[in-house]
């Protein structure tokens, strides 16, 4: 039947047109089975800049591939230069016990440290004198040190940065699985418009298809397909018509957006002519259509045929400039109507058919976008306070990576290591410049930052304090999957400084797992005796099991900690600071053992999965760790005891909507059920806000 004519005077808000729009989507696809959203296909990594990925994706080996030398100097093994002084200096044979190595390098197999040429002699007989005792791995980047084989660098719905290209191709993920683009065909109906110069003959820019594979152009009289309808007009006083720049300009919109755009000449004011348009961009994979009505002629128009054929979901939705805009559903595809002005097509666009399209594409859609105090700088710079400080470098122009958010009623910028690696890169949002003759910039001062994203996105980034783990990892790709996206940026740091940043309203929640050995109790008393007067919740994350990492099958058959000691084995050990290094001095401590009695305890790595990966190499015979870090490359784990990892909220930001989302995705099944399949940990609390008392088995 057709509509009452009253309802195109009614007006639809916008949100509740863009959820009737949703809603109508849902029920076509249910009714018709089929999933008209685009598909994965596999991408070449060196490729794929602006895809985002259909799943997450792990290291396939380390980086550096193998220990590599850091500065120059000559290789050798620390051992051999414990007794050197610059009186008794220990003598070696260049090419036998000491090589010489350029930073890069990769390091000689018996070696494990780098002397610099200031503590070197070359006796020109092939003696090298080294003058200063070398500590193991001094100036070596060891394998792995950036990058552990494993490691989850990216989550599912991540959109690929040119900076995440070079982090994948280092880690070994040479293709890619990412969502196919979408595929969006626009037209412009009636009036007296003719297409732009070479834009109706040919795909946008960038997609590599001729129209023809795309199903041809529409002609502007029929809507038949013709693959030369443009470029036959010129702009001679007896052509009449006007230039169409409102389509070309949404094409360009849609492939900001990563999107195919798919342009066609203007079509005639007629049923035939939207029926054969419609069809074609269907036949040929389109996923989303976009029309400009030149004329309210044209309008009504196309009004009258989607109540014949297609559901009018929105009428006239509210936006100003942008009347008269319709949303409408066809065959299960969106469609929207836009007015032919240039202020109303970019409202429009950016209001209502923007969000469709990236959650279509699965795109953040900058849910929490705002206006930051204050505009940018005309250097387009916007001023935040410094979570940590910024060191000068005399003599040196330094842009300084910056992780930037919106936490509370300030922008913060959390400046992130200079020599970290790709694990810099692929989180840095925006640069600090200090200059040649500048000076560093303290702890809370606030610097000028030169964004890299768009300003809204600061209203979705979560920063999150403390703790480095898998259970992050998935945390963090679950946050990107929500209906409102949440990009998190997890800062690892100490117990320390974790509660630092969030005494100065620096992050959104800190991640603690602070054992107090006297009570049983974890984080409560750490958090009292160092910030008694702090307003915060805690809420679980997880109970992780900690215990020993071994080679698969268990063969020197490691039941107790005491073992490393009876069994004489050879043991790596985490940094000390690291939750993991105090819960495994805590079980030595509880068994009566010493670090002496450890043999290895002194050689320290970065991370779970490297202290997996040296049991796996032979490098140890076990190490303290997680069962997922051993799960994760094939080896077993020996449980020794529990720690909580709680989440402590400042109660100020419980209502702020990354906050909300993290409490919500603690209490869904299916991310539960992720936790749970790492093993290791237990999810009895996990969701749950907790009082003083709560323990492990609670």
């Amino acid at each position: 039947m057709p509509l009452d004519a009253n309802i195109y005077t009614e007006i639809t808000p916008l949100d509740d047109a863009l959820d009737k729009l949703f809603k109508a989507l849902d029920a076509a696809r249910e009714s018709s089975g089929q999933d008209r959203l685009p598909q994965a296909v596999a991408c070449p990594t060196a490729k794929a800049e602006g895809c985002v990925l259909c799943s997450a994706v792990p290291a396939a080996r380390p980086f550096p591939p193998f220990a590599i030398a850091a500065a120059s100097g000559y290789a050798l093994k620390a051992t051999d230069t414990f007794a050197a002084t610059s009186e008794t200096p220990a003598t070696l044979q260049e090419g036998k016990t000491c090589f010489a190595v350029t930073s890069g390098d990769a390091l000689p197999p018996s070696c494990d440290a780098i002397a610099l040429s200031a503590h070197a002699a070359v006796d020109g007989r092939g003696g090298v004198s080294i003058t200063a005792p070398m500590l193991p791995w001094l100036h070596v980047r060891r394998a792995g040190s950036d990058i552990a084989a494993g490691e989850a660098l990216f989550g599912r719905n991540h959109i690929l940065r040119p900076s995440d290209i070079g982090a994948l191709l280092a880690a070994g993920v040479d293709e890619v699985q990412v969502w196919d683009r979408l595929e969006v065909f626009l037209a412009t109906v009636g009036g007296n418009f003719r297409p732009a110069m070479a834009t109706a003959d040919k795909t946008a820019p960038g997609t590599g298809t001729s129209p023809d594979a795309a199903g041809g152009t529409p002609d502007t009289a029929s809507g038949t397909v013709s693959g030369t309808t443009s470029g036959t007009a010129t702009d001679t006083p007896t052509d009449t018509r006007m230039v169409d720049g409102i389509t070309p300009s949404l094409a360009a919109r849609a492939e900001a957006l990563g999107c195919r755009a798919r342009l066609a000449a203007p079509l005639a004011a007629t049923a035939e002519s939207l029926r054969n348009f419609f069809q074609k961009s269907l036949a040929a994979g389109g996923h989303a259509l976009l029309l400009c009505a030149a004329d309210e002629a044209a309008l009504a128009v196309v009004r009258a045929f989607m109540e014949a054929e297609g559901q009018i979901v929105a009428p006239n939705v509210g936006l100003l400039p942008g009347a008269p805009t319709m949303a409408a559903v066809y065959e299960g595809r969106p469609v929207f109507c836009l007015p032919s002005s240039p202020a109303g097509t970019l409202s429009t666009f950016s209001a209502l058919v923007s969000p469709t399209l990236l959650l279509m594409s699965r795109r953040p859609t900058g849910q929490y976008a705002g206006t930051l105090p204050g505009a940018p700088t005309e250097t387009g710079d916007i001023v935040a306070e410094l979570a940590s400080s910024l060191p000068a470098y005399p003599g040196l122009d330094v842009f300084s990576p910056l992780a930037l958010a919106r936490v509370g009623e300030k922008t913060v910028a959390l400046p992130l290591r200079l020599g970290e690696g790709y694990k810099t890169t692929v989180r840095t949002q925006g640069f600090a410049h200090i200059t040649a003759n500048g000076k560093g910039a303290p702890l809370g001062s606030m610097v000028r930052a030169r964004p890299l994203r768009p300003v809204e996105t600061l209203y979705s980034t979560l920063f999150c304090a403390g703790g480095r783990d898998m259970v992050l990892d998935i945390m963090a790709d679950a946050l990107l999957r929500q209906p409102h996206p949440v990009h998190m940026v997890s800062v690892g740091a100490d117990a320390a400084d974790a509660l630092e940043a969030l005494k100065n309203n620096h992050c959104h929640v800190a991640v603690l797992h602070m054992a107090d050995d006297d009570k049983g109790e974890f984080n409560f008393g750490f958090v009292q005796r160092h910030w008694p007067q702090g307003k915060v919740i805690f809420v679980n994350l997880a109970i992780r099991q900690v215990g020993l990492v071994v080679p698969a099958g268990n063969p020197r058959g490691l039941k107790s900690i005491t073992d490393i000691r009876d069994k004489k084995l050879r043991c790596v050990n985490r940094l000390a600071g690291s939750s993991t290094r105090m819960q495994f001095d805590a079980l030595l401590r509880h068994a009566g053992l010493t670090p002496q009695d450890v043999s290895g305890y002194e050689t320290e790595v970065e991370s779970q999965l490297a202290v997996a990966a040296a049991v796996l190499t032979g490098r140890a015979d076990c190490g303290p760790g997680v069962a997922a870090a051993a799960s994760a490359v094939g080896l077993d784990f020996v449980p020794l005891g529990g720690e909580r990892w709680d989440l402590v909220i400042p109660r100020a930001f419980l209502d702020d909507p990354r906050v909300i989302s993290v409490q919500t995705l603690l209490q869904q099944t299916e991310f539960k059920k992720r936790i749970t399949a790492l093993g290791g940990y237990e999810i009895n609390l996990t969701g749950q806000k907790l009082e003083l008392g709560v323990r492990l088995g609670a």
